[in-house]
C-alpha cells in the first residue's frame, strides 16, 4: 500500500468512521423494513424487490469504498498525519472514548436515562450554549444534510428512478431541518454529559 493508502485507512479506523458508516446503514435499514410493512397492499415480491434496492444502494463496504478512495485522490500527507496526532491526544482519546460507549447497549439505555431525568433537571443555558458551539464547530447540520442529499439520490437511483435535483432535495428537506438540528444538539448533550466544560471549549 502507498502512504496515502495506509494513513487513509488509518483515518477510517481512528475516526470510527467505518464503524458508525456500518451502525447507521443497519439502523437504516431496520427503519426502512419498518416502513415498509405499514405499507397497506404491498405484495411479498414488492417487498423484496424494495428491500433489495435499498441494499444496494446502501452497501456499507461499497459506501466505505468510495470514501477511501475520495480520501486517497485528495491526499494530503501533512494533514492527514496533523489529524492523527491530534485523534491520539489524551483529549482526543477522552471524547472518544465517550463516544464509543454511547453506542453500546448500555450505553443507549445510560442516554434513555438520562433523557428522562432531563425533564426535572435541564441542562444550563450555559452548557447547552456550549454545546451548540461545538455542534457549530463539527459543522453537524451541513453534514447531515449533504448526508440526506446522498441518501435521496442513492435511493432514487436504487429503484431505478430519475434522481431529484439538489434544490428540488434542500427544497423538501426544509421542514426537517429544525427537528433535526434539535436532535443533534440533545444527542451530543447526552453522549457528552460527563464531560467538563473545559473539554467542550
Amino acid at each position: 500500500p502507498t502512504r496515502c493508502e495506509k494513513l487513509t485507512d488509518r483515518l477510517l479506523a481512528k475516526t470510527g468512521y467505518s464503524d458508525a458508516l456500518r451502525g447507521a446503514t443497519q439502523i437504516s435499514r431496520m427503519e426502512f423494513q419498518t416502513g415498509l410493512s405499514e405499507i397497506p397492499n404491498l405484495n411479498d415480491a414488492d417487498r423484496s424487490q424494495a428491500n433489495a434496492a435499498f441494499a444496494r444502494a446502501f452497501n456499507p463496504e461499497r459506501l466505505r469504498s468510495s470514501v477511501r478512495t475520495y480520501l486517497i485522490s485528495k491526499c494530503d500527507a501533512a494533514t492527514y498525519e496533523a489529524v492523527l496526532a491530534s485523534l491520539s491526544s489524551p483529549l482526543a482519546l477522552r471524547m472518544r472514548r465517550l463516544e464509543d460507549a454511547s453506542g453500546t447497549k448500555a450505553g443507549a439505555e445510560a442516554l434513555r436515562a438520562y433523557y428522562d431525568q432531563m425533564r426535572q433537571n435541564p441542562p444550563s443555558e450555559e452548557r447547552v450554549e456550549l454545546m451548540e458551539r461545538l455542534e457549530k464547530s463539527r459543522h453537524e447540520m451541513e453534514f447531515l444534510q449533504n448526508l440526506l442529499l446522498v441518501m435521496a439520490r442513492q435511493t432514487a437511483a436504487g429503484f431505478g428512478q430519475p434522481v431529484p435535483s439538489d434544490t428540488d432535495l434542500r427544497a423538501s428537506m426544509q421542514s426537517a431541518l429544525p427537528m433535526a438540528q434539535q436532535m443533534i444538539l440533545m444527542r451530543e448533550l447526552g453522549v457528552y454529559r460527563d464531560a467538563p466544560d473545559k473539554d467542550l471549549v
